[in-house]
């Protein structure tokens, strides 16, 4: 029976890597429809042959050479910790060099904002005032104070980082322990060789080297998951501390991204009914039980309720699993997920490791002609099946250079992979020709995919992503010309939608309806009923049933203003007539930028050094109230360029 379930599972990942890419996203509904396909299969196309071409050359020529694969079993610890320290050195280089150390992602830069909070020595901070100039997505103010979505774990790493100057120092380090993880993984699944074909390729997979080049909190799941499967997986009669070690780090992965410990928790299971062995449970649940109390205490602590994560605290259940409307007001259904899924597979075959051939053939062939019937290889599928399997039940498709959500399972598609590319070269060594030597062949070949992808196609992507997104890359608080001891208030001027959706927050709405609305709703006629509240003619519970009652009555979203430097204002036909819009289209096309990635820097008292607040215009004076006596700066596009990248420059002080 287990051999069956195995090799069924193998034939679903083989399938889903071969085929399931080959069917168009759109076919099913979804908004994501993955990278450009037809342009990648026409370069791989050209990939394939020269790779092809080359390898069967490299088999010729070889043919009469008495020649073997050197051991390198002996070479194994050296190899791994070099593989080790080139990722850290080259993830840290990408971070700093092509990413400024910057957050690029709202995420990051919320939970970026998170960390100061914790490194200030507080769980939650006191409630900005005035909120709406410096509310962020992401973050909440509960009845505790000030906090953000995401759970302690990741964000507790990144404020070690910030006590030690470095943030931009954790994911690579926890990148480059994961190298070493994956090798004890590997080696405990399939011998030494998979174990160090498998660290050298985390260390080459692009996918791997972007992620732990963020402050995202996908490198600290992985790492702390790994950890837990090198304690116990492979490991027959496991010592208790294994077990216990193990509890303890998946519950860890769960103070990070909670469903990533259900994934990381799915091949440990297996393990464990494998073995048939029930005490392991009871240990792993004493391991588990002190961290996930500590979770309990911190949702209590910010949220009120142990037992509440802030995505739902935030979003309600718009942000729960299961196919319903998402927080963006749309429909998510099963033919949504297939879309998701479909466009995942393929930004797997892009981004994983930048080859000139799709990354992940090679291990589809094998997963369809290998007899796979260990416990060993079920446990290795169920590792890789698990994540699409839970996260199809999440709304959001998750792109972040590369399908994020699968990172979690990145060491089981990598052990995959080398120990897919190990078999094979066993079976050509086998094999004789008289005019090929098919070992050979295979090595020329994998060589030239290694170099090309590290020689022409990798640094398309680090030039890429280099020159895209400059706003990003700013880091305005480094070029201010403040002398040490002054303080600096700096307006930055953003959009009007985005200055609607902030004085929602502030007053009260919460973040899902507020989304929900402004994604469906006219702007102008949101920015009436936000005006009104202001005025105080409208209670924030009767801003609530407003909005729910003109969303109920708005069938079809209002579409967006073509060709806006705005994309998300929408407005129906002649609804510019009001004046008071009409100024704030003015205002938009005088120019705007993006206000998160500053307010991820403010300290989180607000009271110090450089503090970067949302342009308010006419409501700026509780700002300077607030701030009198401090240099004011503005950070905006210069007035001759509007859609240009902001300045930063001095204005008169605030008396």
């Amino acid at each position: 029976m287990r051999s069956l379930v195995t090799r069924a599972l193998w034939l679903a990942i083989g399938v889903g890597l071969l085929i399931v890419p080959l069917v168009s996203p759109e076919m099913f509904g979804g908004s994501d429809p993955g990278p450009p396909w037809a342009d990648h299969m026409r370069a791989w196309v050209l990939g394939f042959t020269v790779v092809a071409v080359g390898g069967l050359l490299g088999g010729r020529l070889t043919r009469d050479v008495a020649w073997r694969a050197p051991s390198l079993n002996q070479l194994a610890g050296l190899i791994v910790v070099g593989a080790a320290v080139s990722f850290a050195l080259a993830s840290i280089w990408i971070h700093v060099t092509v990413f400024a150390a910057n957050p690029h992602l709202i995420d990051e830069m919320a939970q970026l904002f998170h960390a100061r909070i914790l490194a200030s020595g507080s769980v939650v901070a006191s409630p900005p005032e005035p909120a709406a100039a410096f509310l962020m997505m992401q973050t909440w103010v509960a009845e505790s104070g000030w906090t953000s979505q995401y759970p302690p774990g990741h964000i507790a790493l990144l404020a070690i980082g910030l006590e030690a100057g470095a943030p931009w120092l954790v994911n690579p380090v926890l990148g480059a322990a994961s190298t070493l993880l994956v090798f004890v993984v590997g080696r405990r699944f399939y011998g030494v060789t998979t174990g160090m074909a498998a660290s050298v390729l985390w260390t080459l997979s692009a996918w791997v080297l972007f992620t732990s080049s963020s402050y995202m909190n996908h490198a600290s799941a992985v790492a702390f998951a790994l950890c837990a499967w090198a304690a116990v997986l492979g490991v027959r009669d496991a010592a208790m501390w294994r077990w216990i070690a193990a509890g303890a780090t998946v519950a860890t992965v769960a103070m990070i991204r909670p469903l990533d410990a259900v994934v990381a928790t799915v091949p440990v299971a297996v393990w464990v009914v494998h073995q048939r062995r029930w005490t392991p449970v009871v240990w792993a649940a004493l391991g588990a039980t002190p961290i996930v109390a500590l979770l309990a205490a911190y949702n209590a602590a910010t949220l009120g309720d142990p037992f509440t994560l802030g995505y739902t605290a935030l979003y309600d259940r718009e942000h729960s699993l299961g196919f319903h409307v998402d927080p963006w007001g749309r429909a998510y259904t099963p033919a949504v997920a297939v879309a998701n899924l479909i466009a995942a597979v393929r930004r797997l075959h892009v981004y994983a490791f930048e080859w000139p051939i799709p990354a992940l053939l090679p291990l589809g062939i094998w997963a369809l002609v290998r007899r796979h019937r260990t416990i060993r290889d079920l446990t290795l599928a169920v590792g890789i099946v698990a994540a699409p399997a839970v996260y199809a039940l999440y709304w959001h498709s998750g792109f972040f250079r590369g399908p994020r959500f699968y990172y979690i399972a990145a060491p089981f598609l990598i052990i995959a992979l080398a120990h897919g590319w190990a078999v094979l070269h066993r079976w050509c060594r086998r094999r004789s020709a008289v005019w090929i030597r098919w070992d050979a062949a295979l090595v020329v070949g994998a060589a030239i995919v290694v170099v090309w992808g590290i020689a022409g196609v990798f640094p398309q992507r680090l030039q890429l992503y280099a020159q895209s997104l400059p706003i990003l890359k700013q880091r305005p608080q480094d070029v201010l010309s403040i002398a040490s001891g002054d303080s600096a208030l700096v307006l930055v001027r953003t959009s009007w939608g985005n200055r609607v959706l902030a004085d929602l927050w502030s007053l009260g709405i919460k973040p899902g309806l507020a989304e929900r609305a402004y994604r469906k709703l006219d702007t102008c006629d949101l920015d009436a009923l936000r005006r009104e509240a202001l005025a105080g003619n409208l209670t924030a519970s009767s801003l609530m049933v407003r909005l729910e009652e003109d969303l109920a009555a708005t069938s079809v979203a209002v579409p967006p203003v073509p060709g806006w430097p705005d994309p998300t204002v929408r407005l129906r036909s002649g609804n510019t007539d009001d004046p008071r819009c009409a100024q704030e289209l003015q205002r938009d096309l005088m120019g705007f930028t993006i206000v998160e990635p500053a307010l991820a820097w403010n300290d989180p008292t607000l009271r110090t050094g450089v503090v970067f607040a949302r342009d308010m215009w006419e409501r700026n004076q509780a700002l300077f109230d607030r701030y009198q006596g401090w240099q004011l700066w503005r950070y905006q596009p210069p007035a001759d360029s509007p859609t240009g990248l902001p300045t930063i420059s001095r204005v008169d002080r605030i008396e």
